[in-house]
């Protein structure tokens, strides 16, 4: 669909869904607000009722959040910063006609009424790789977390070395965990 049309002719509520009181991105939250507000400084069109909700970074917290945002009258949902926890927002105002432009940067979840306007692994490698060749670097190792994303990440370089000269020359994982990745420091040294 063309989603909704917004009258900007009064102050448009928009949501901002971050995690401020988790212990690992608070402080990524924090940045999402002030560069939020700042763009929103920048406006002379529109004027922006921005409304933030600390989602905790919970997946649960994150949904329920999208709902009372929408009840709350938000026209447009900004974050969650997690994929997990956008694609539950997503889900949860599904039929209320409102769009998310989430900060995660795994287009899997995108689709529907769930847009990502983070960096890409994809636009991510594809500059990485562009910077390799710049430098004359041919030869590539890819080290990445046995989880999905990582292998989401390696994915996107393999793709990225596409009409390079860099080539990929070998590739190692780790366990996702302090111990893991010095675990595997000695092997994908070698």
């Amino acid at each position: 669909g063309a989603g909704p049309t917004i009258d900007t002719s009064a102050p448009v509520p928009v949501a901002l869904l971050i995690p401020k009181s988790s212990n690992g991105a608070g402080s990524v939250a924090t940045s999402l607000e002030n560069a939020a507000r700042m763009a929103m400084a920048d406006l002379t069109n529109v004027k922006i009722d921005l409304r933030v909700y600390d989602t905790g970074g919970s997946t649960e917290q994150a949904a329920a959040l999208a709902q009372k945002a929408v009840a709350d009258g938000a026209q447009i949902i900004l974050g969650p910063l997690f994929a997990d926890a956008a694609n539950a927002a997503g889900v949860a105002v599904a039929s209320q006609n409102v769009n998310i432009l989430s900060f995660s940067n795994n287009t899997s979840i995108a689709g529907g009424n769930l847009f990502v306007i983070g960096n890409t692994y994809d636009s991510i490698a594809s500059r990485l790789m562009s910077y390799a060749s710049a430098q004359g670097r041919t030869r590539v190792v890819v080290v990445y977390p046995q989880t999905p994303v990582g292998q989401i990440g390696r994915s996107a370089v393999v793709k990225a070395t596409a009409g390079t000269n860099v080539k990929v020359v070998g590739d190692g994982s780790f366990q996702f965990s302090e111990q893991g990745i010095v675990a595997a420091v000695p092997s994908i040294a070698n």
